[in-house]
């Protein structure tokens, strides 16, 4: 089973309501067009693979390689993303003798760790390390250099939010049960509003990081999904203070069990 019939596979298990088609990449810039029959949602979905590249010395050092169960390595066009039809990227290892891993990334979370989370080539190209450790956790290794990221590794030092990857491993309920839920208003692009624009707070004013995503989102001749925005969000556009005694992370949390779950 290539990686692409195991994505497929793994999403018909998980939500056996959607639909999903294959395509050829390179005449239609995805792989999956995954469907809701009932609501006509749709998510079209680029797949990339990449071995494991624990044992080898150019991407993993020996000082650091006891502390790794899993190194992957990509290397992304910046253009070639652009030009994509892809709502949702799927970075996968498949697998072979140890188990498959996943990172699942909107098209605008990826745009922000090609910037954040990889190193540039003199041609443009972008190369990313994905670094799962031994304990569980998962981050963008390539910035960080091999001291860096063995500081992180023994505890040494604290990992950059932007270089952390957990949120995005095995996230498929985050993208898939909205779609597979045709009554769901909380769709992905909910969550990625939330969980980009209150996790970054040192680097730009919520109206600011807000407006940036919005702006990239409503790119509405490009085939990508178009997002469905609440009232409620729209209205964090203006001047947000919040009290000393609370962060953005239990803003979000709160907000979301205020408004969804209560």
């Amino acid at each position: 089973m290539n990686p692409r019939e195991q994505v497929a596979s793994k999403i018909k298990t998980l939500f056996p309501k959607l639909e999903i088609q294959h395509f050829p990449y390179r005449k239609e810039r995805m792989h999956l067009l995954v469907a809701n029959p009932d609501s006509g949602e749709k998510i079209r979905v680029r797949v990339s693979e990449s071995k494991n590249y624990l044992n080898d010395s150019k991407v993993v050092s020996d000082s650091i390689r006891p502390y790794l169960s899993y190194s992957g390595w990509w290397t992304f066009n910046p253009i070639e993303i652009e030009e994509t039809s892809a709502d949702l990227w799927i970075l996968i290892h498949p697998g072979d003798n140890e188990p498959a891993r996943t990172l699942l990334l909107t098209f605008s979370e990826l745009n922000h760790i090609l910037t954040t989370g990889c190193t540039t080539r003199p041609d443009g190209q972008k190369d990313f390390y994905w670094y799962a450790s031994e304990k569980g956790s998962n981050f963008a290794a390539r910035p960080l250099g091999t001291e860096g990221a063995k500081n992180i590794l023994e505890g040494k030092a604290t990992l950059d939010p932007d270089l952390n990857l957990d949120d995005y491993v095995d996230s498929w309920d985050i993208y898939f049960s909205t779609v597979s839920l045709s009554t769901s208003r909380l769709t992905s692009l909910y969550w990625v509003a939330f969980k980009h624009f209150f996790q970054h707070t040192d680097k730009a004013s919520i109206a600011t990081q807000l407006g940036e995503f919005l702006l990239k989102q409503s790119q509405l001749g490009t085939g990508r999904l178009t997002p469905v925005i609440s009232p409620d969000i729209l209205a964090l556009q203006g001047s947000v203070q919040l009290p000393e005694d609370l962060d953005w992370k239990q803003a979000r949390n709160d907000y979301l069990t205020d408004k969804y779950l209560k």
